[in-house]
């Protein structure tokens, strides 16, 4: 193509693992297309359910590895989301004239932490409990009774028992499950289990609990609604704003209840026969992204 297609749109989301990136490999075409967005003034952001690091973390090893056009354009992690899903709790609370504490357990990797443990110490209501709750304290006596507790799950990079020993005193204890995706699978695994996904850990919990889970990353509405306010003015068509992702149930669904344009690229976790049973159009498919670059 002479053109590009990305010229229809006022800005453009992308994915990251699959579509980028593949574990320590760029996808081809992943620096040019955000470059060729930088000189076309079309503004671009990375919105991943990645959660094992912080944003100022992922972004560093993103240039580490390559993508340097990275280095100024918004990234939003599931950990961003479930930062988000906690501060619209607290504002509903304040329109309803409450106040409620709010005591979090979180089982995952140090980023996903840091990034919880930062926007708690900008409320003094958020509780963020590091610690297991076996051997209690005064203190902590008082979260076994609190109403409002809640249990975040995130991707582990290994198995650990503790943490799994975590999950079962927090949600015995009556916590309220929250994971920062619901992926399945990542695109650089071999089927090995080389990262422990949320899903996987609830596999596990499921064999001797019974208890409900809600996922906050992609396609979760508060996603959604987080997104568009980096960029309203360039929001107001919804078609004109192109969502490049490799998952279906994921990217795609996230795009398509958003009312966006929809890319599905090949060189992550969905083939074309995949594609094929997805319910909603998809209006561009593409082996990888360097094909929604110009022809030289």
């Amino acid at each position: 193509m002479s053109h590009s297609i990305l010229q229809k749109f006022n800005c453009v989301f992308f994915d990251l693992d699959g579509v980028l990136r593949i574990g320590k490999q760029l996808v081809p075409g992943a620096n040019e297309i955000l470059k060729y967005l930088k000189i076309n003034n079309i503004p671009y952001l990375i919105c991943t359910n990645e959660c094992r690091y912080s944003n100022k973390e992922l972004r560093n090893e993103l240039i580490s590895i390559g993508l340097t056009e990275c280095n100024s354009c918004p990234i939003y992690t599931a950990g961003n989301s479930i930062c988000d899903y906690f501060e619209k709790l607290n504002y509903n609370d304040m329109l309803d004239e409450k106040h409620k504490d709010y005591y979090i357990g979180v089982v995952g990797e140090n980023g996903l932490k840091d990034t919880l443990n930062q926007y708690s110490k900008t409320r003094d209501n958020i509780h963020l409990i590091n610690q297991s709750l076996s051997g209690l304290n005064k203190f902590n006596e008082d979260i076994k009774t609190a109403k409002h507790k809640y249990l975040v799950i995130g991707t582990l990079t290994k198995f650990r028992i503790e943490e799994i020993e975590k999950c079962y005193q927090w949600i015995t204890a009556g916590a309220k499950v929250l994971l920062t995706c619901p992926d399945s699978a990542e695109p650089s695994s071999r089927g090995d289990f080389d990262i422990i996904l949320p899903k996987h850990i609830i596999h596990i919990l499921k064999y001797n609990l019974n208890f409900e889970y809600e996922s906050i990353g992609k396609p979760h509405i508060i996603v959604e609604e987080n997104m568009n306010s980096y960029y309203q003015n360039k929001i107001k068509e919804k078609n004109k704003v192109l969502f490049i992702g490799d998952t279906l149930i994921t990217d795609m669904e996230l795009a398509n209840k958003a009312g966006w344009s929809k890319c599905l690229v090949l060189s992550g976790n969905t083939n074309k026969e995949m594609a094929k049973s997805y319910l909603h159009k998809i209006d561009y498919i593409v082996k990888n992204v360097k094909e929604l670059l110009p022809n030289e």
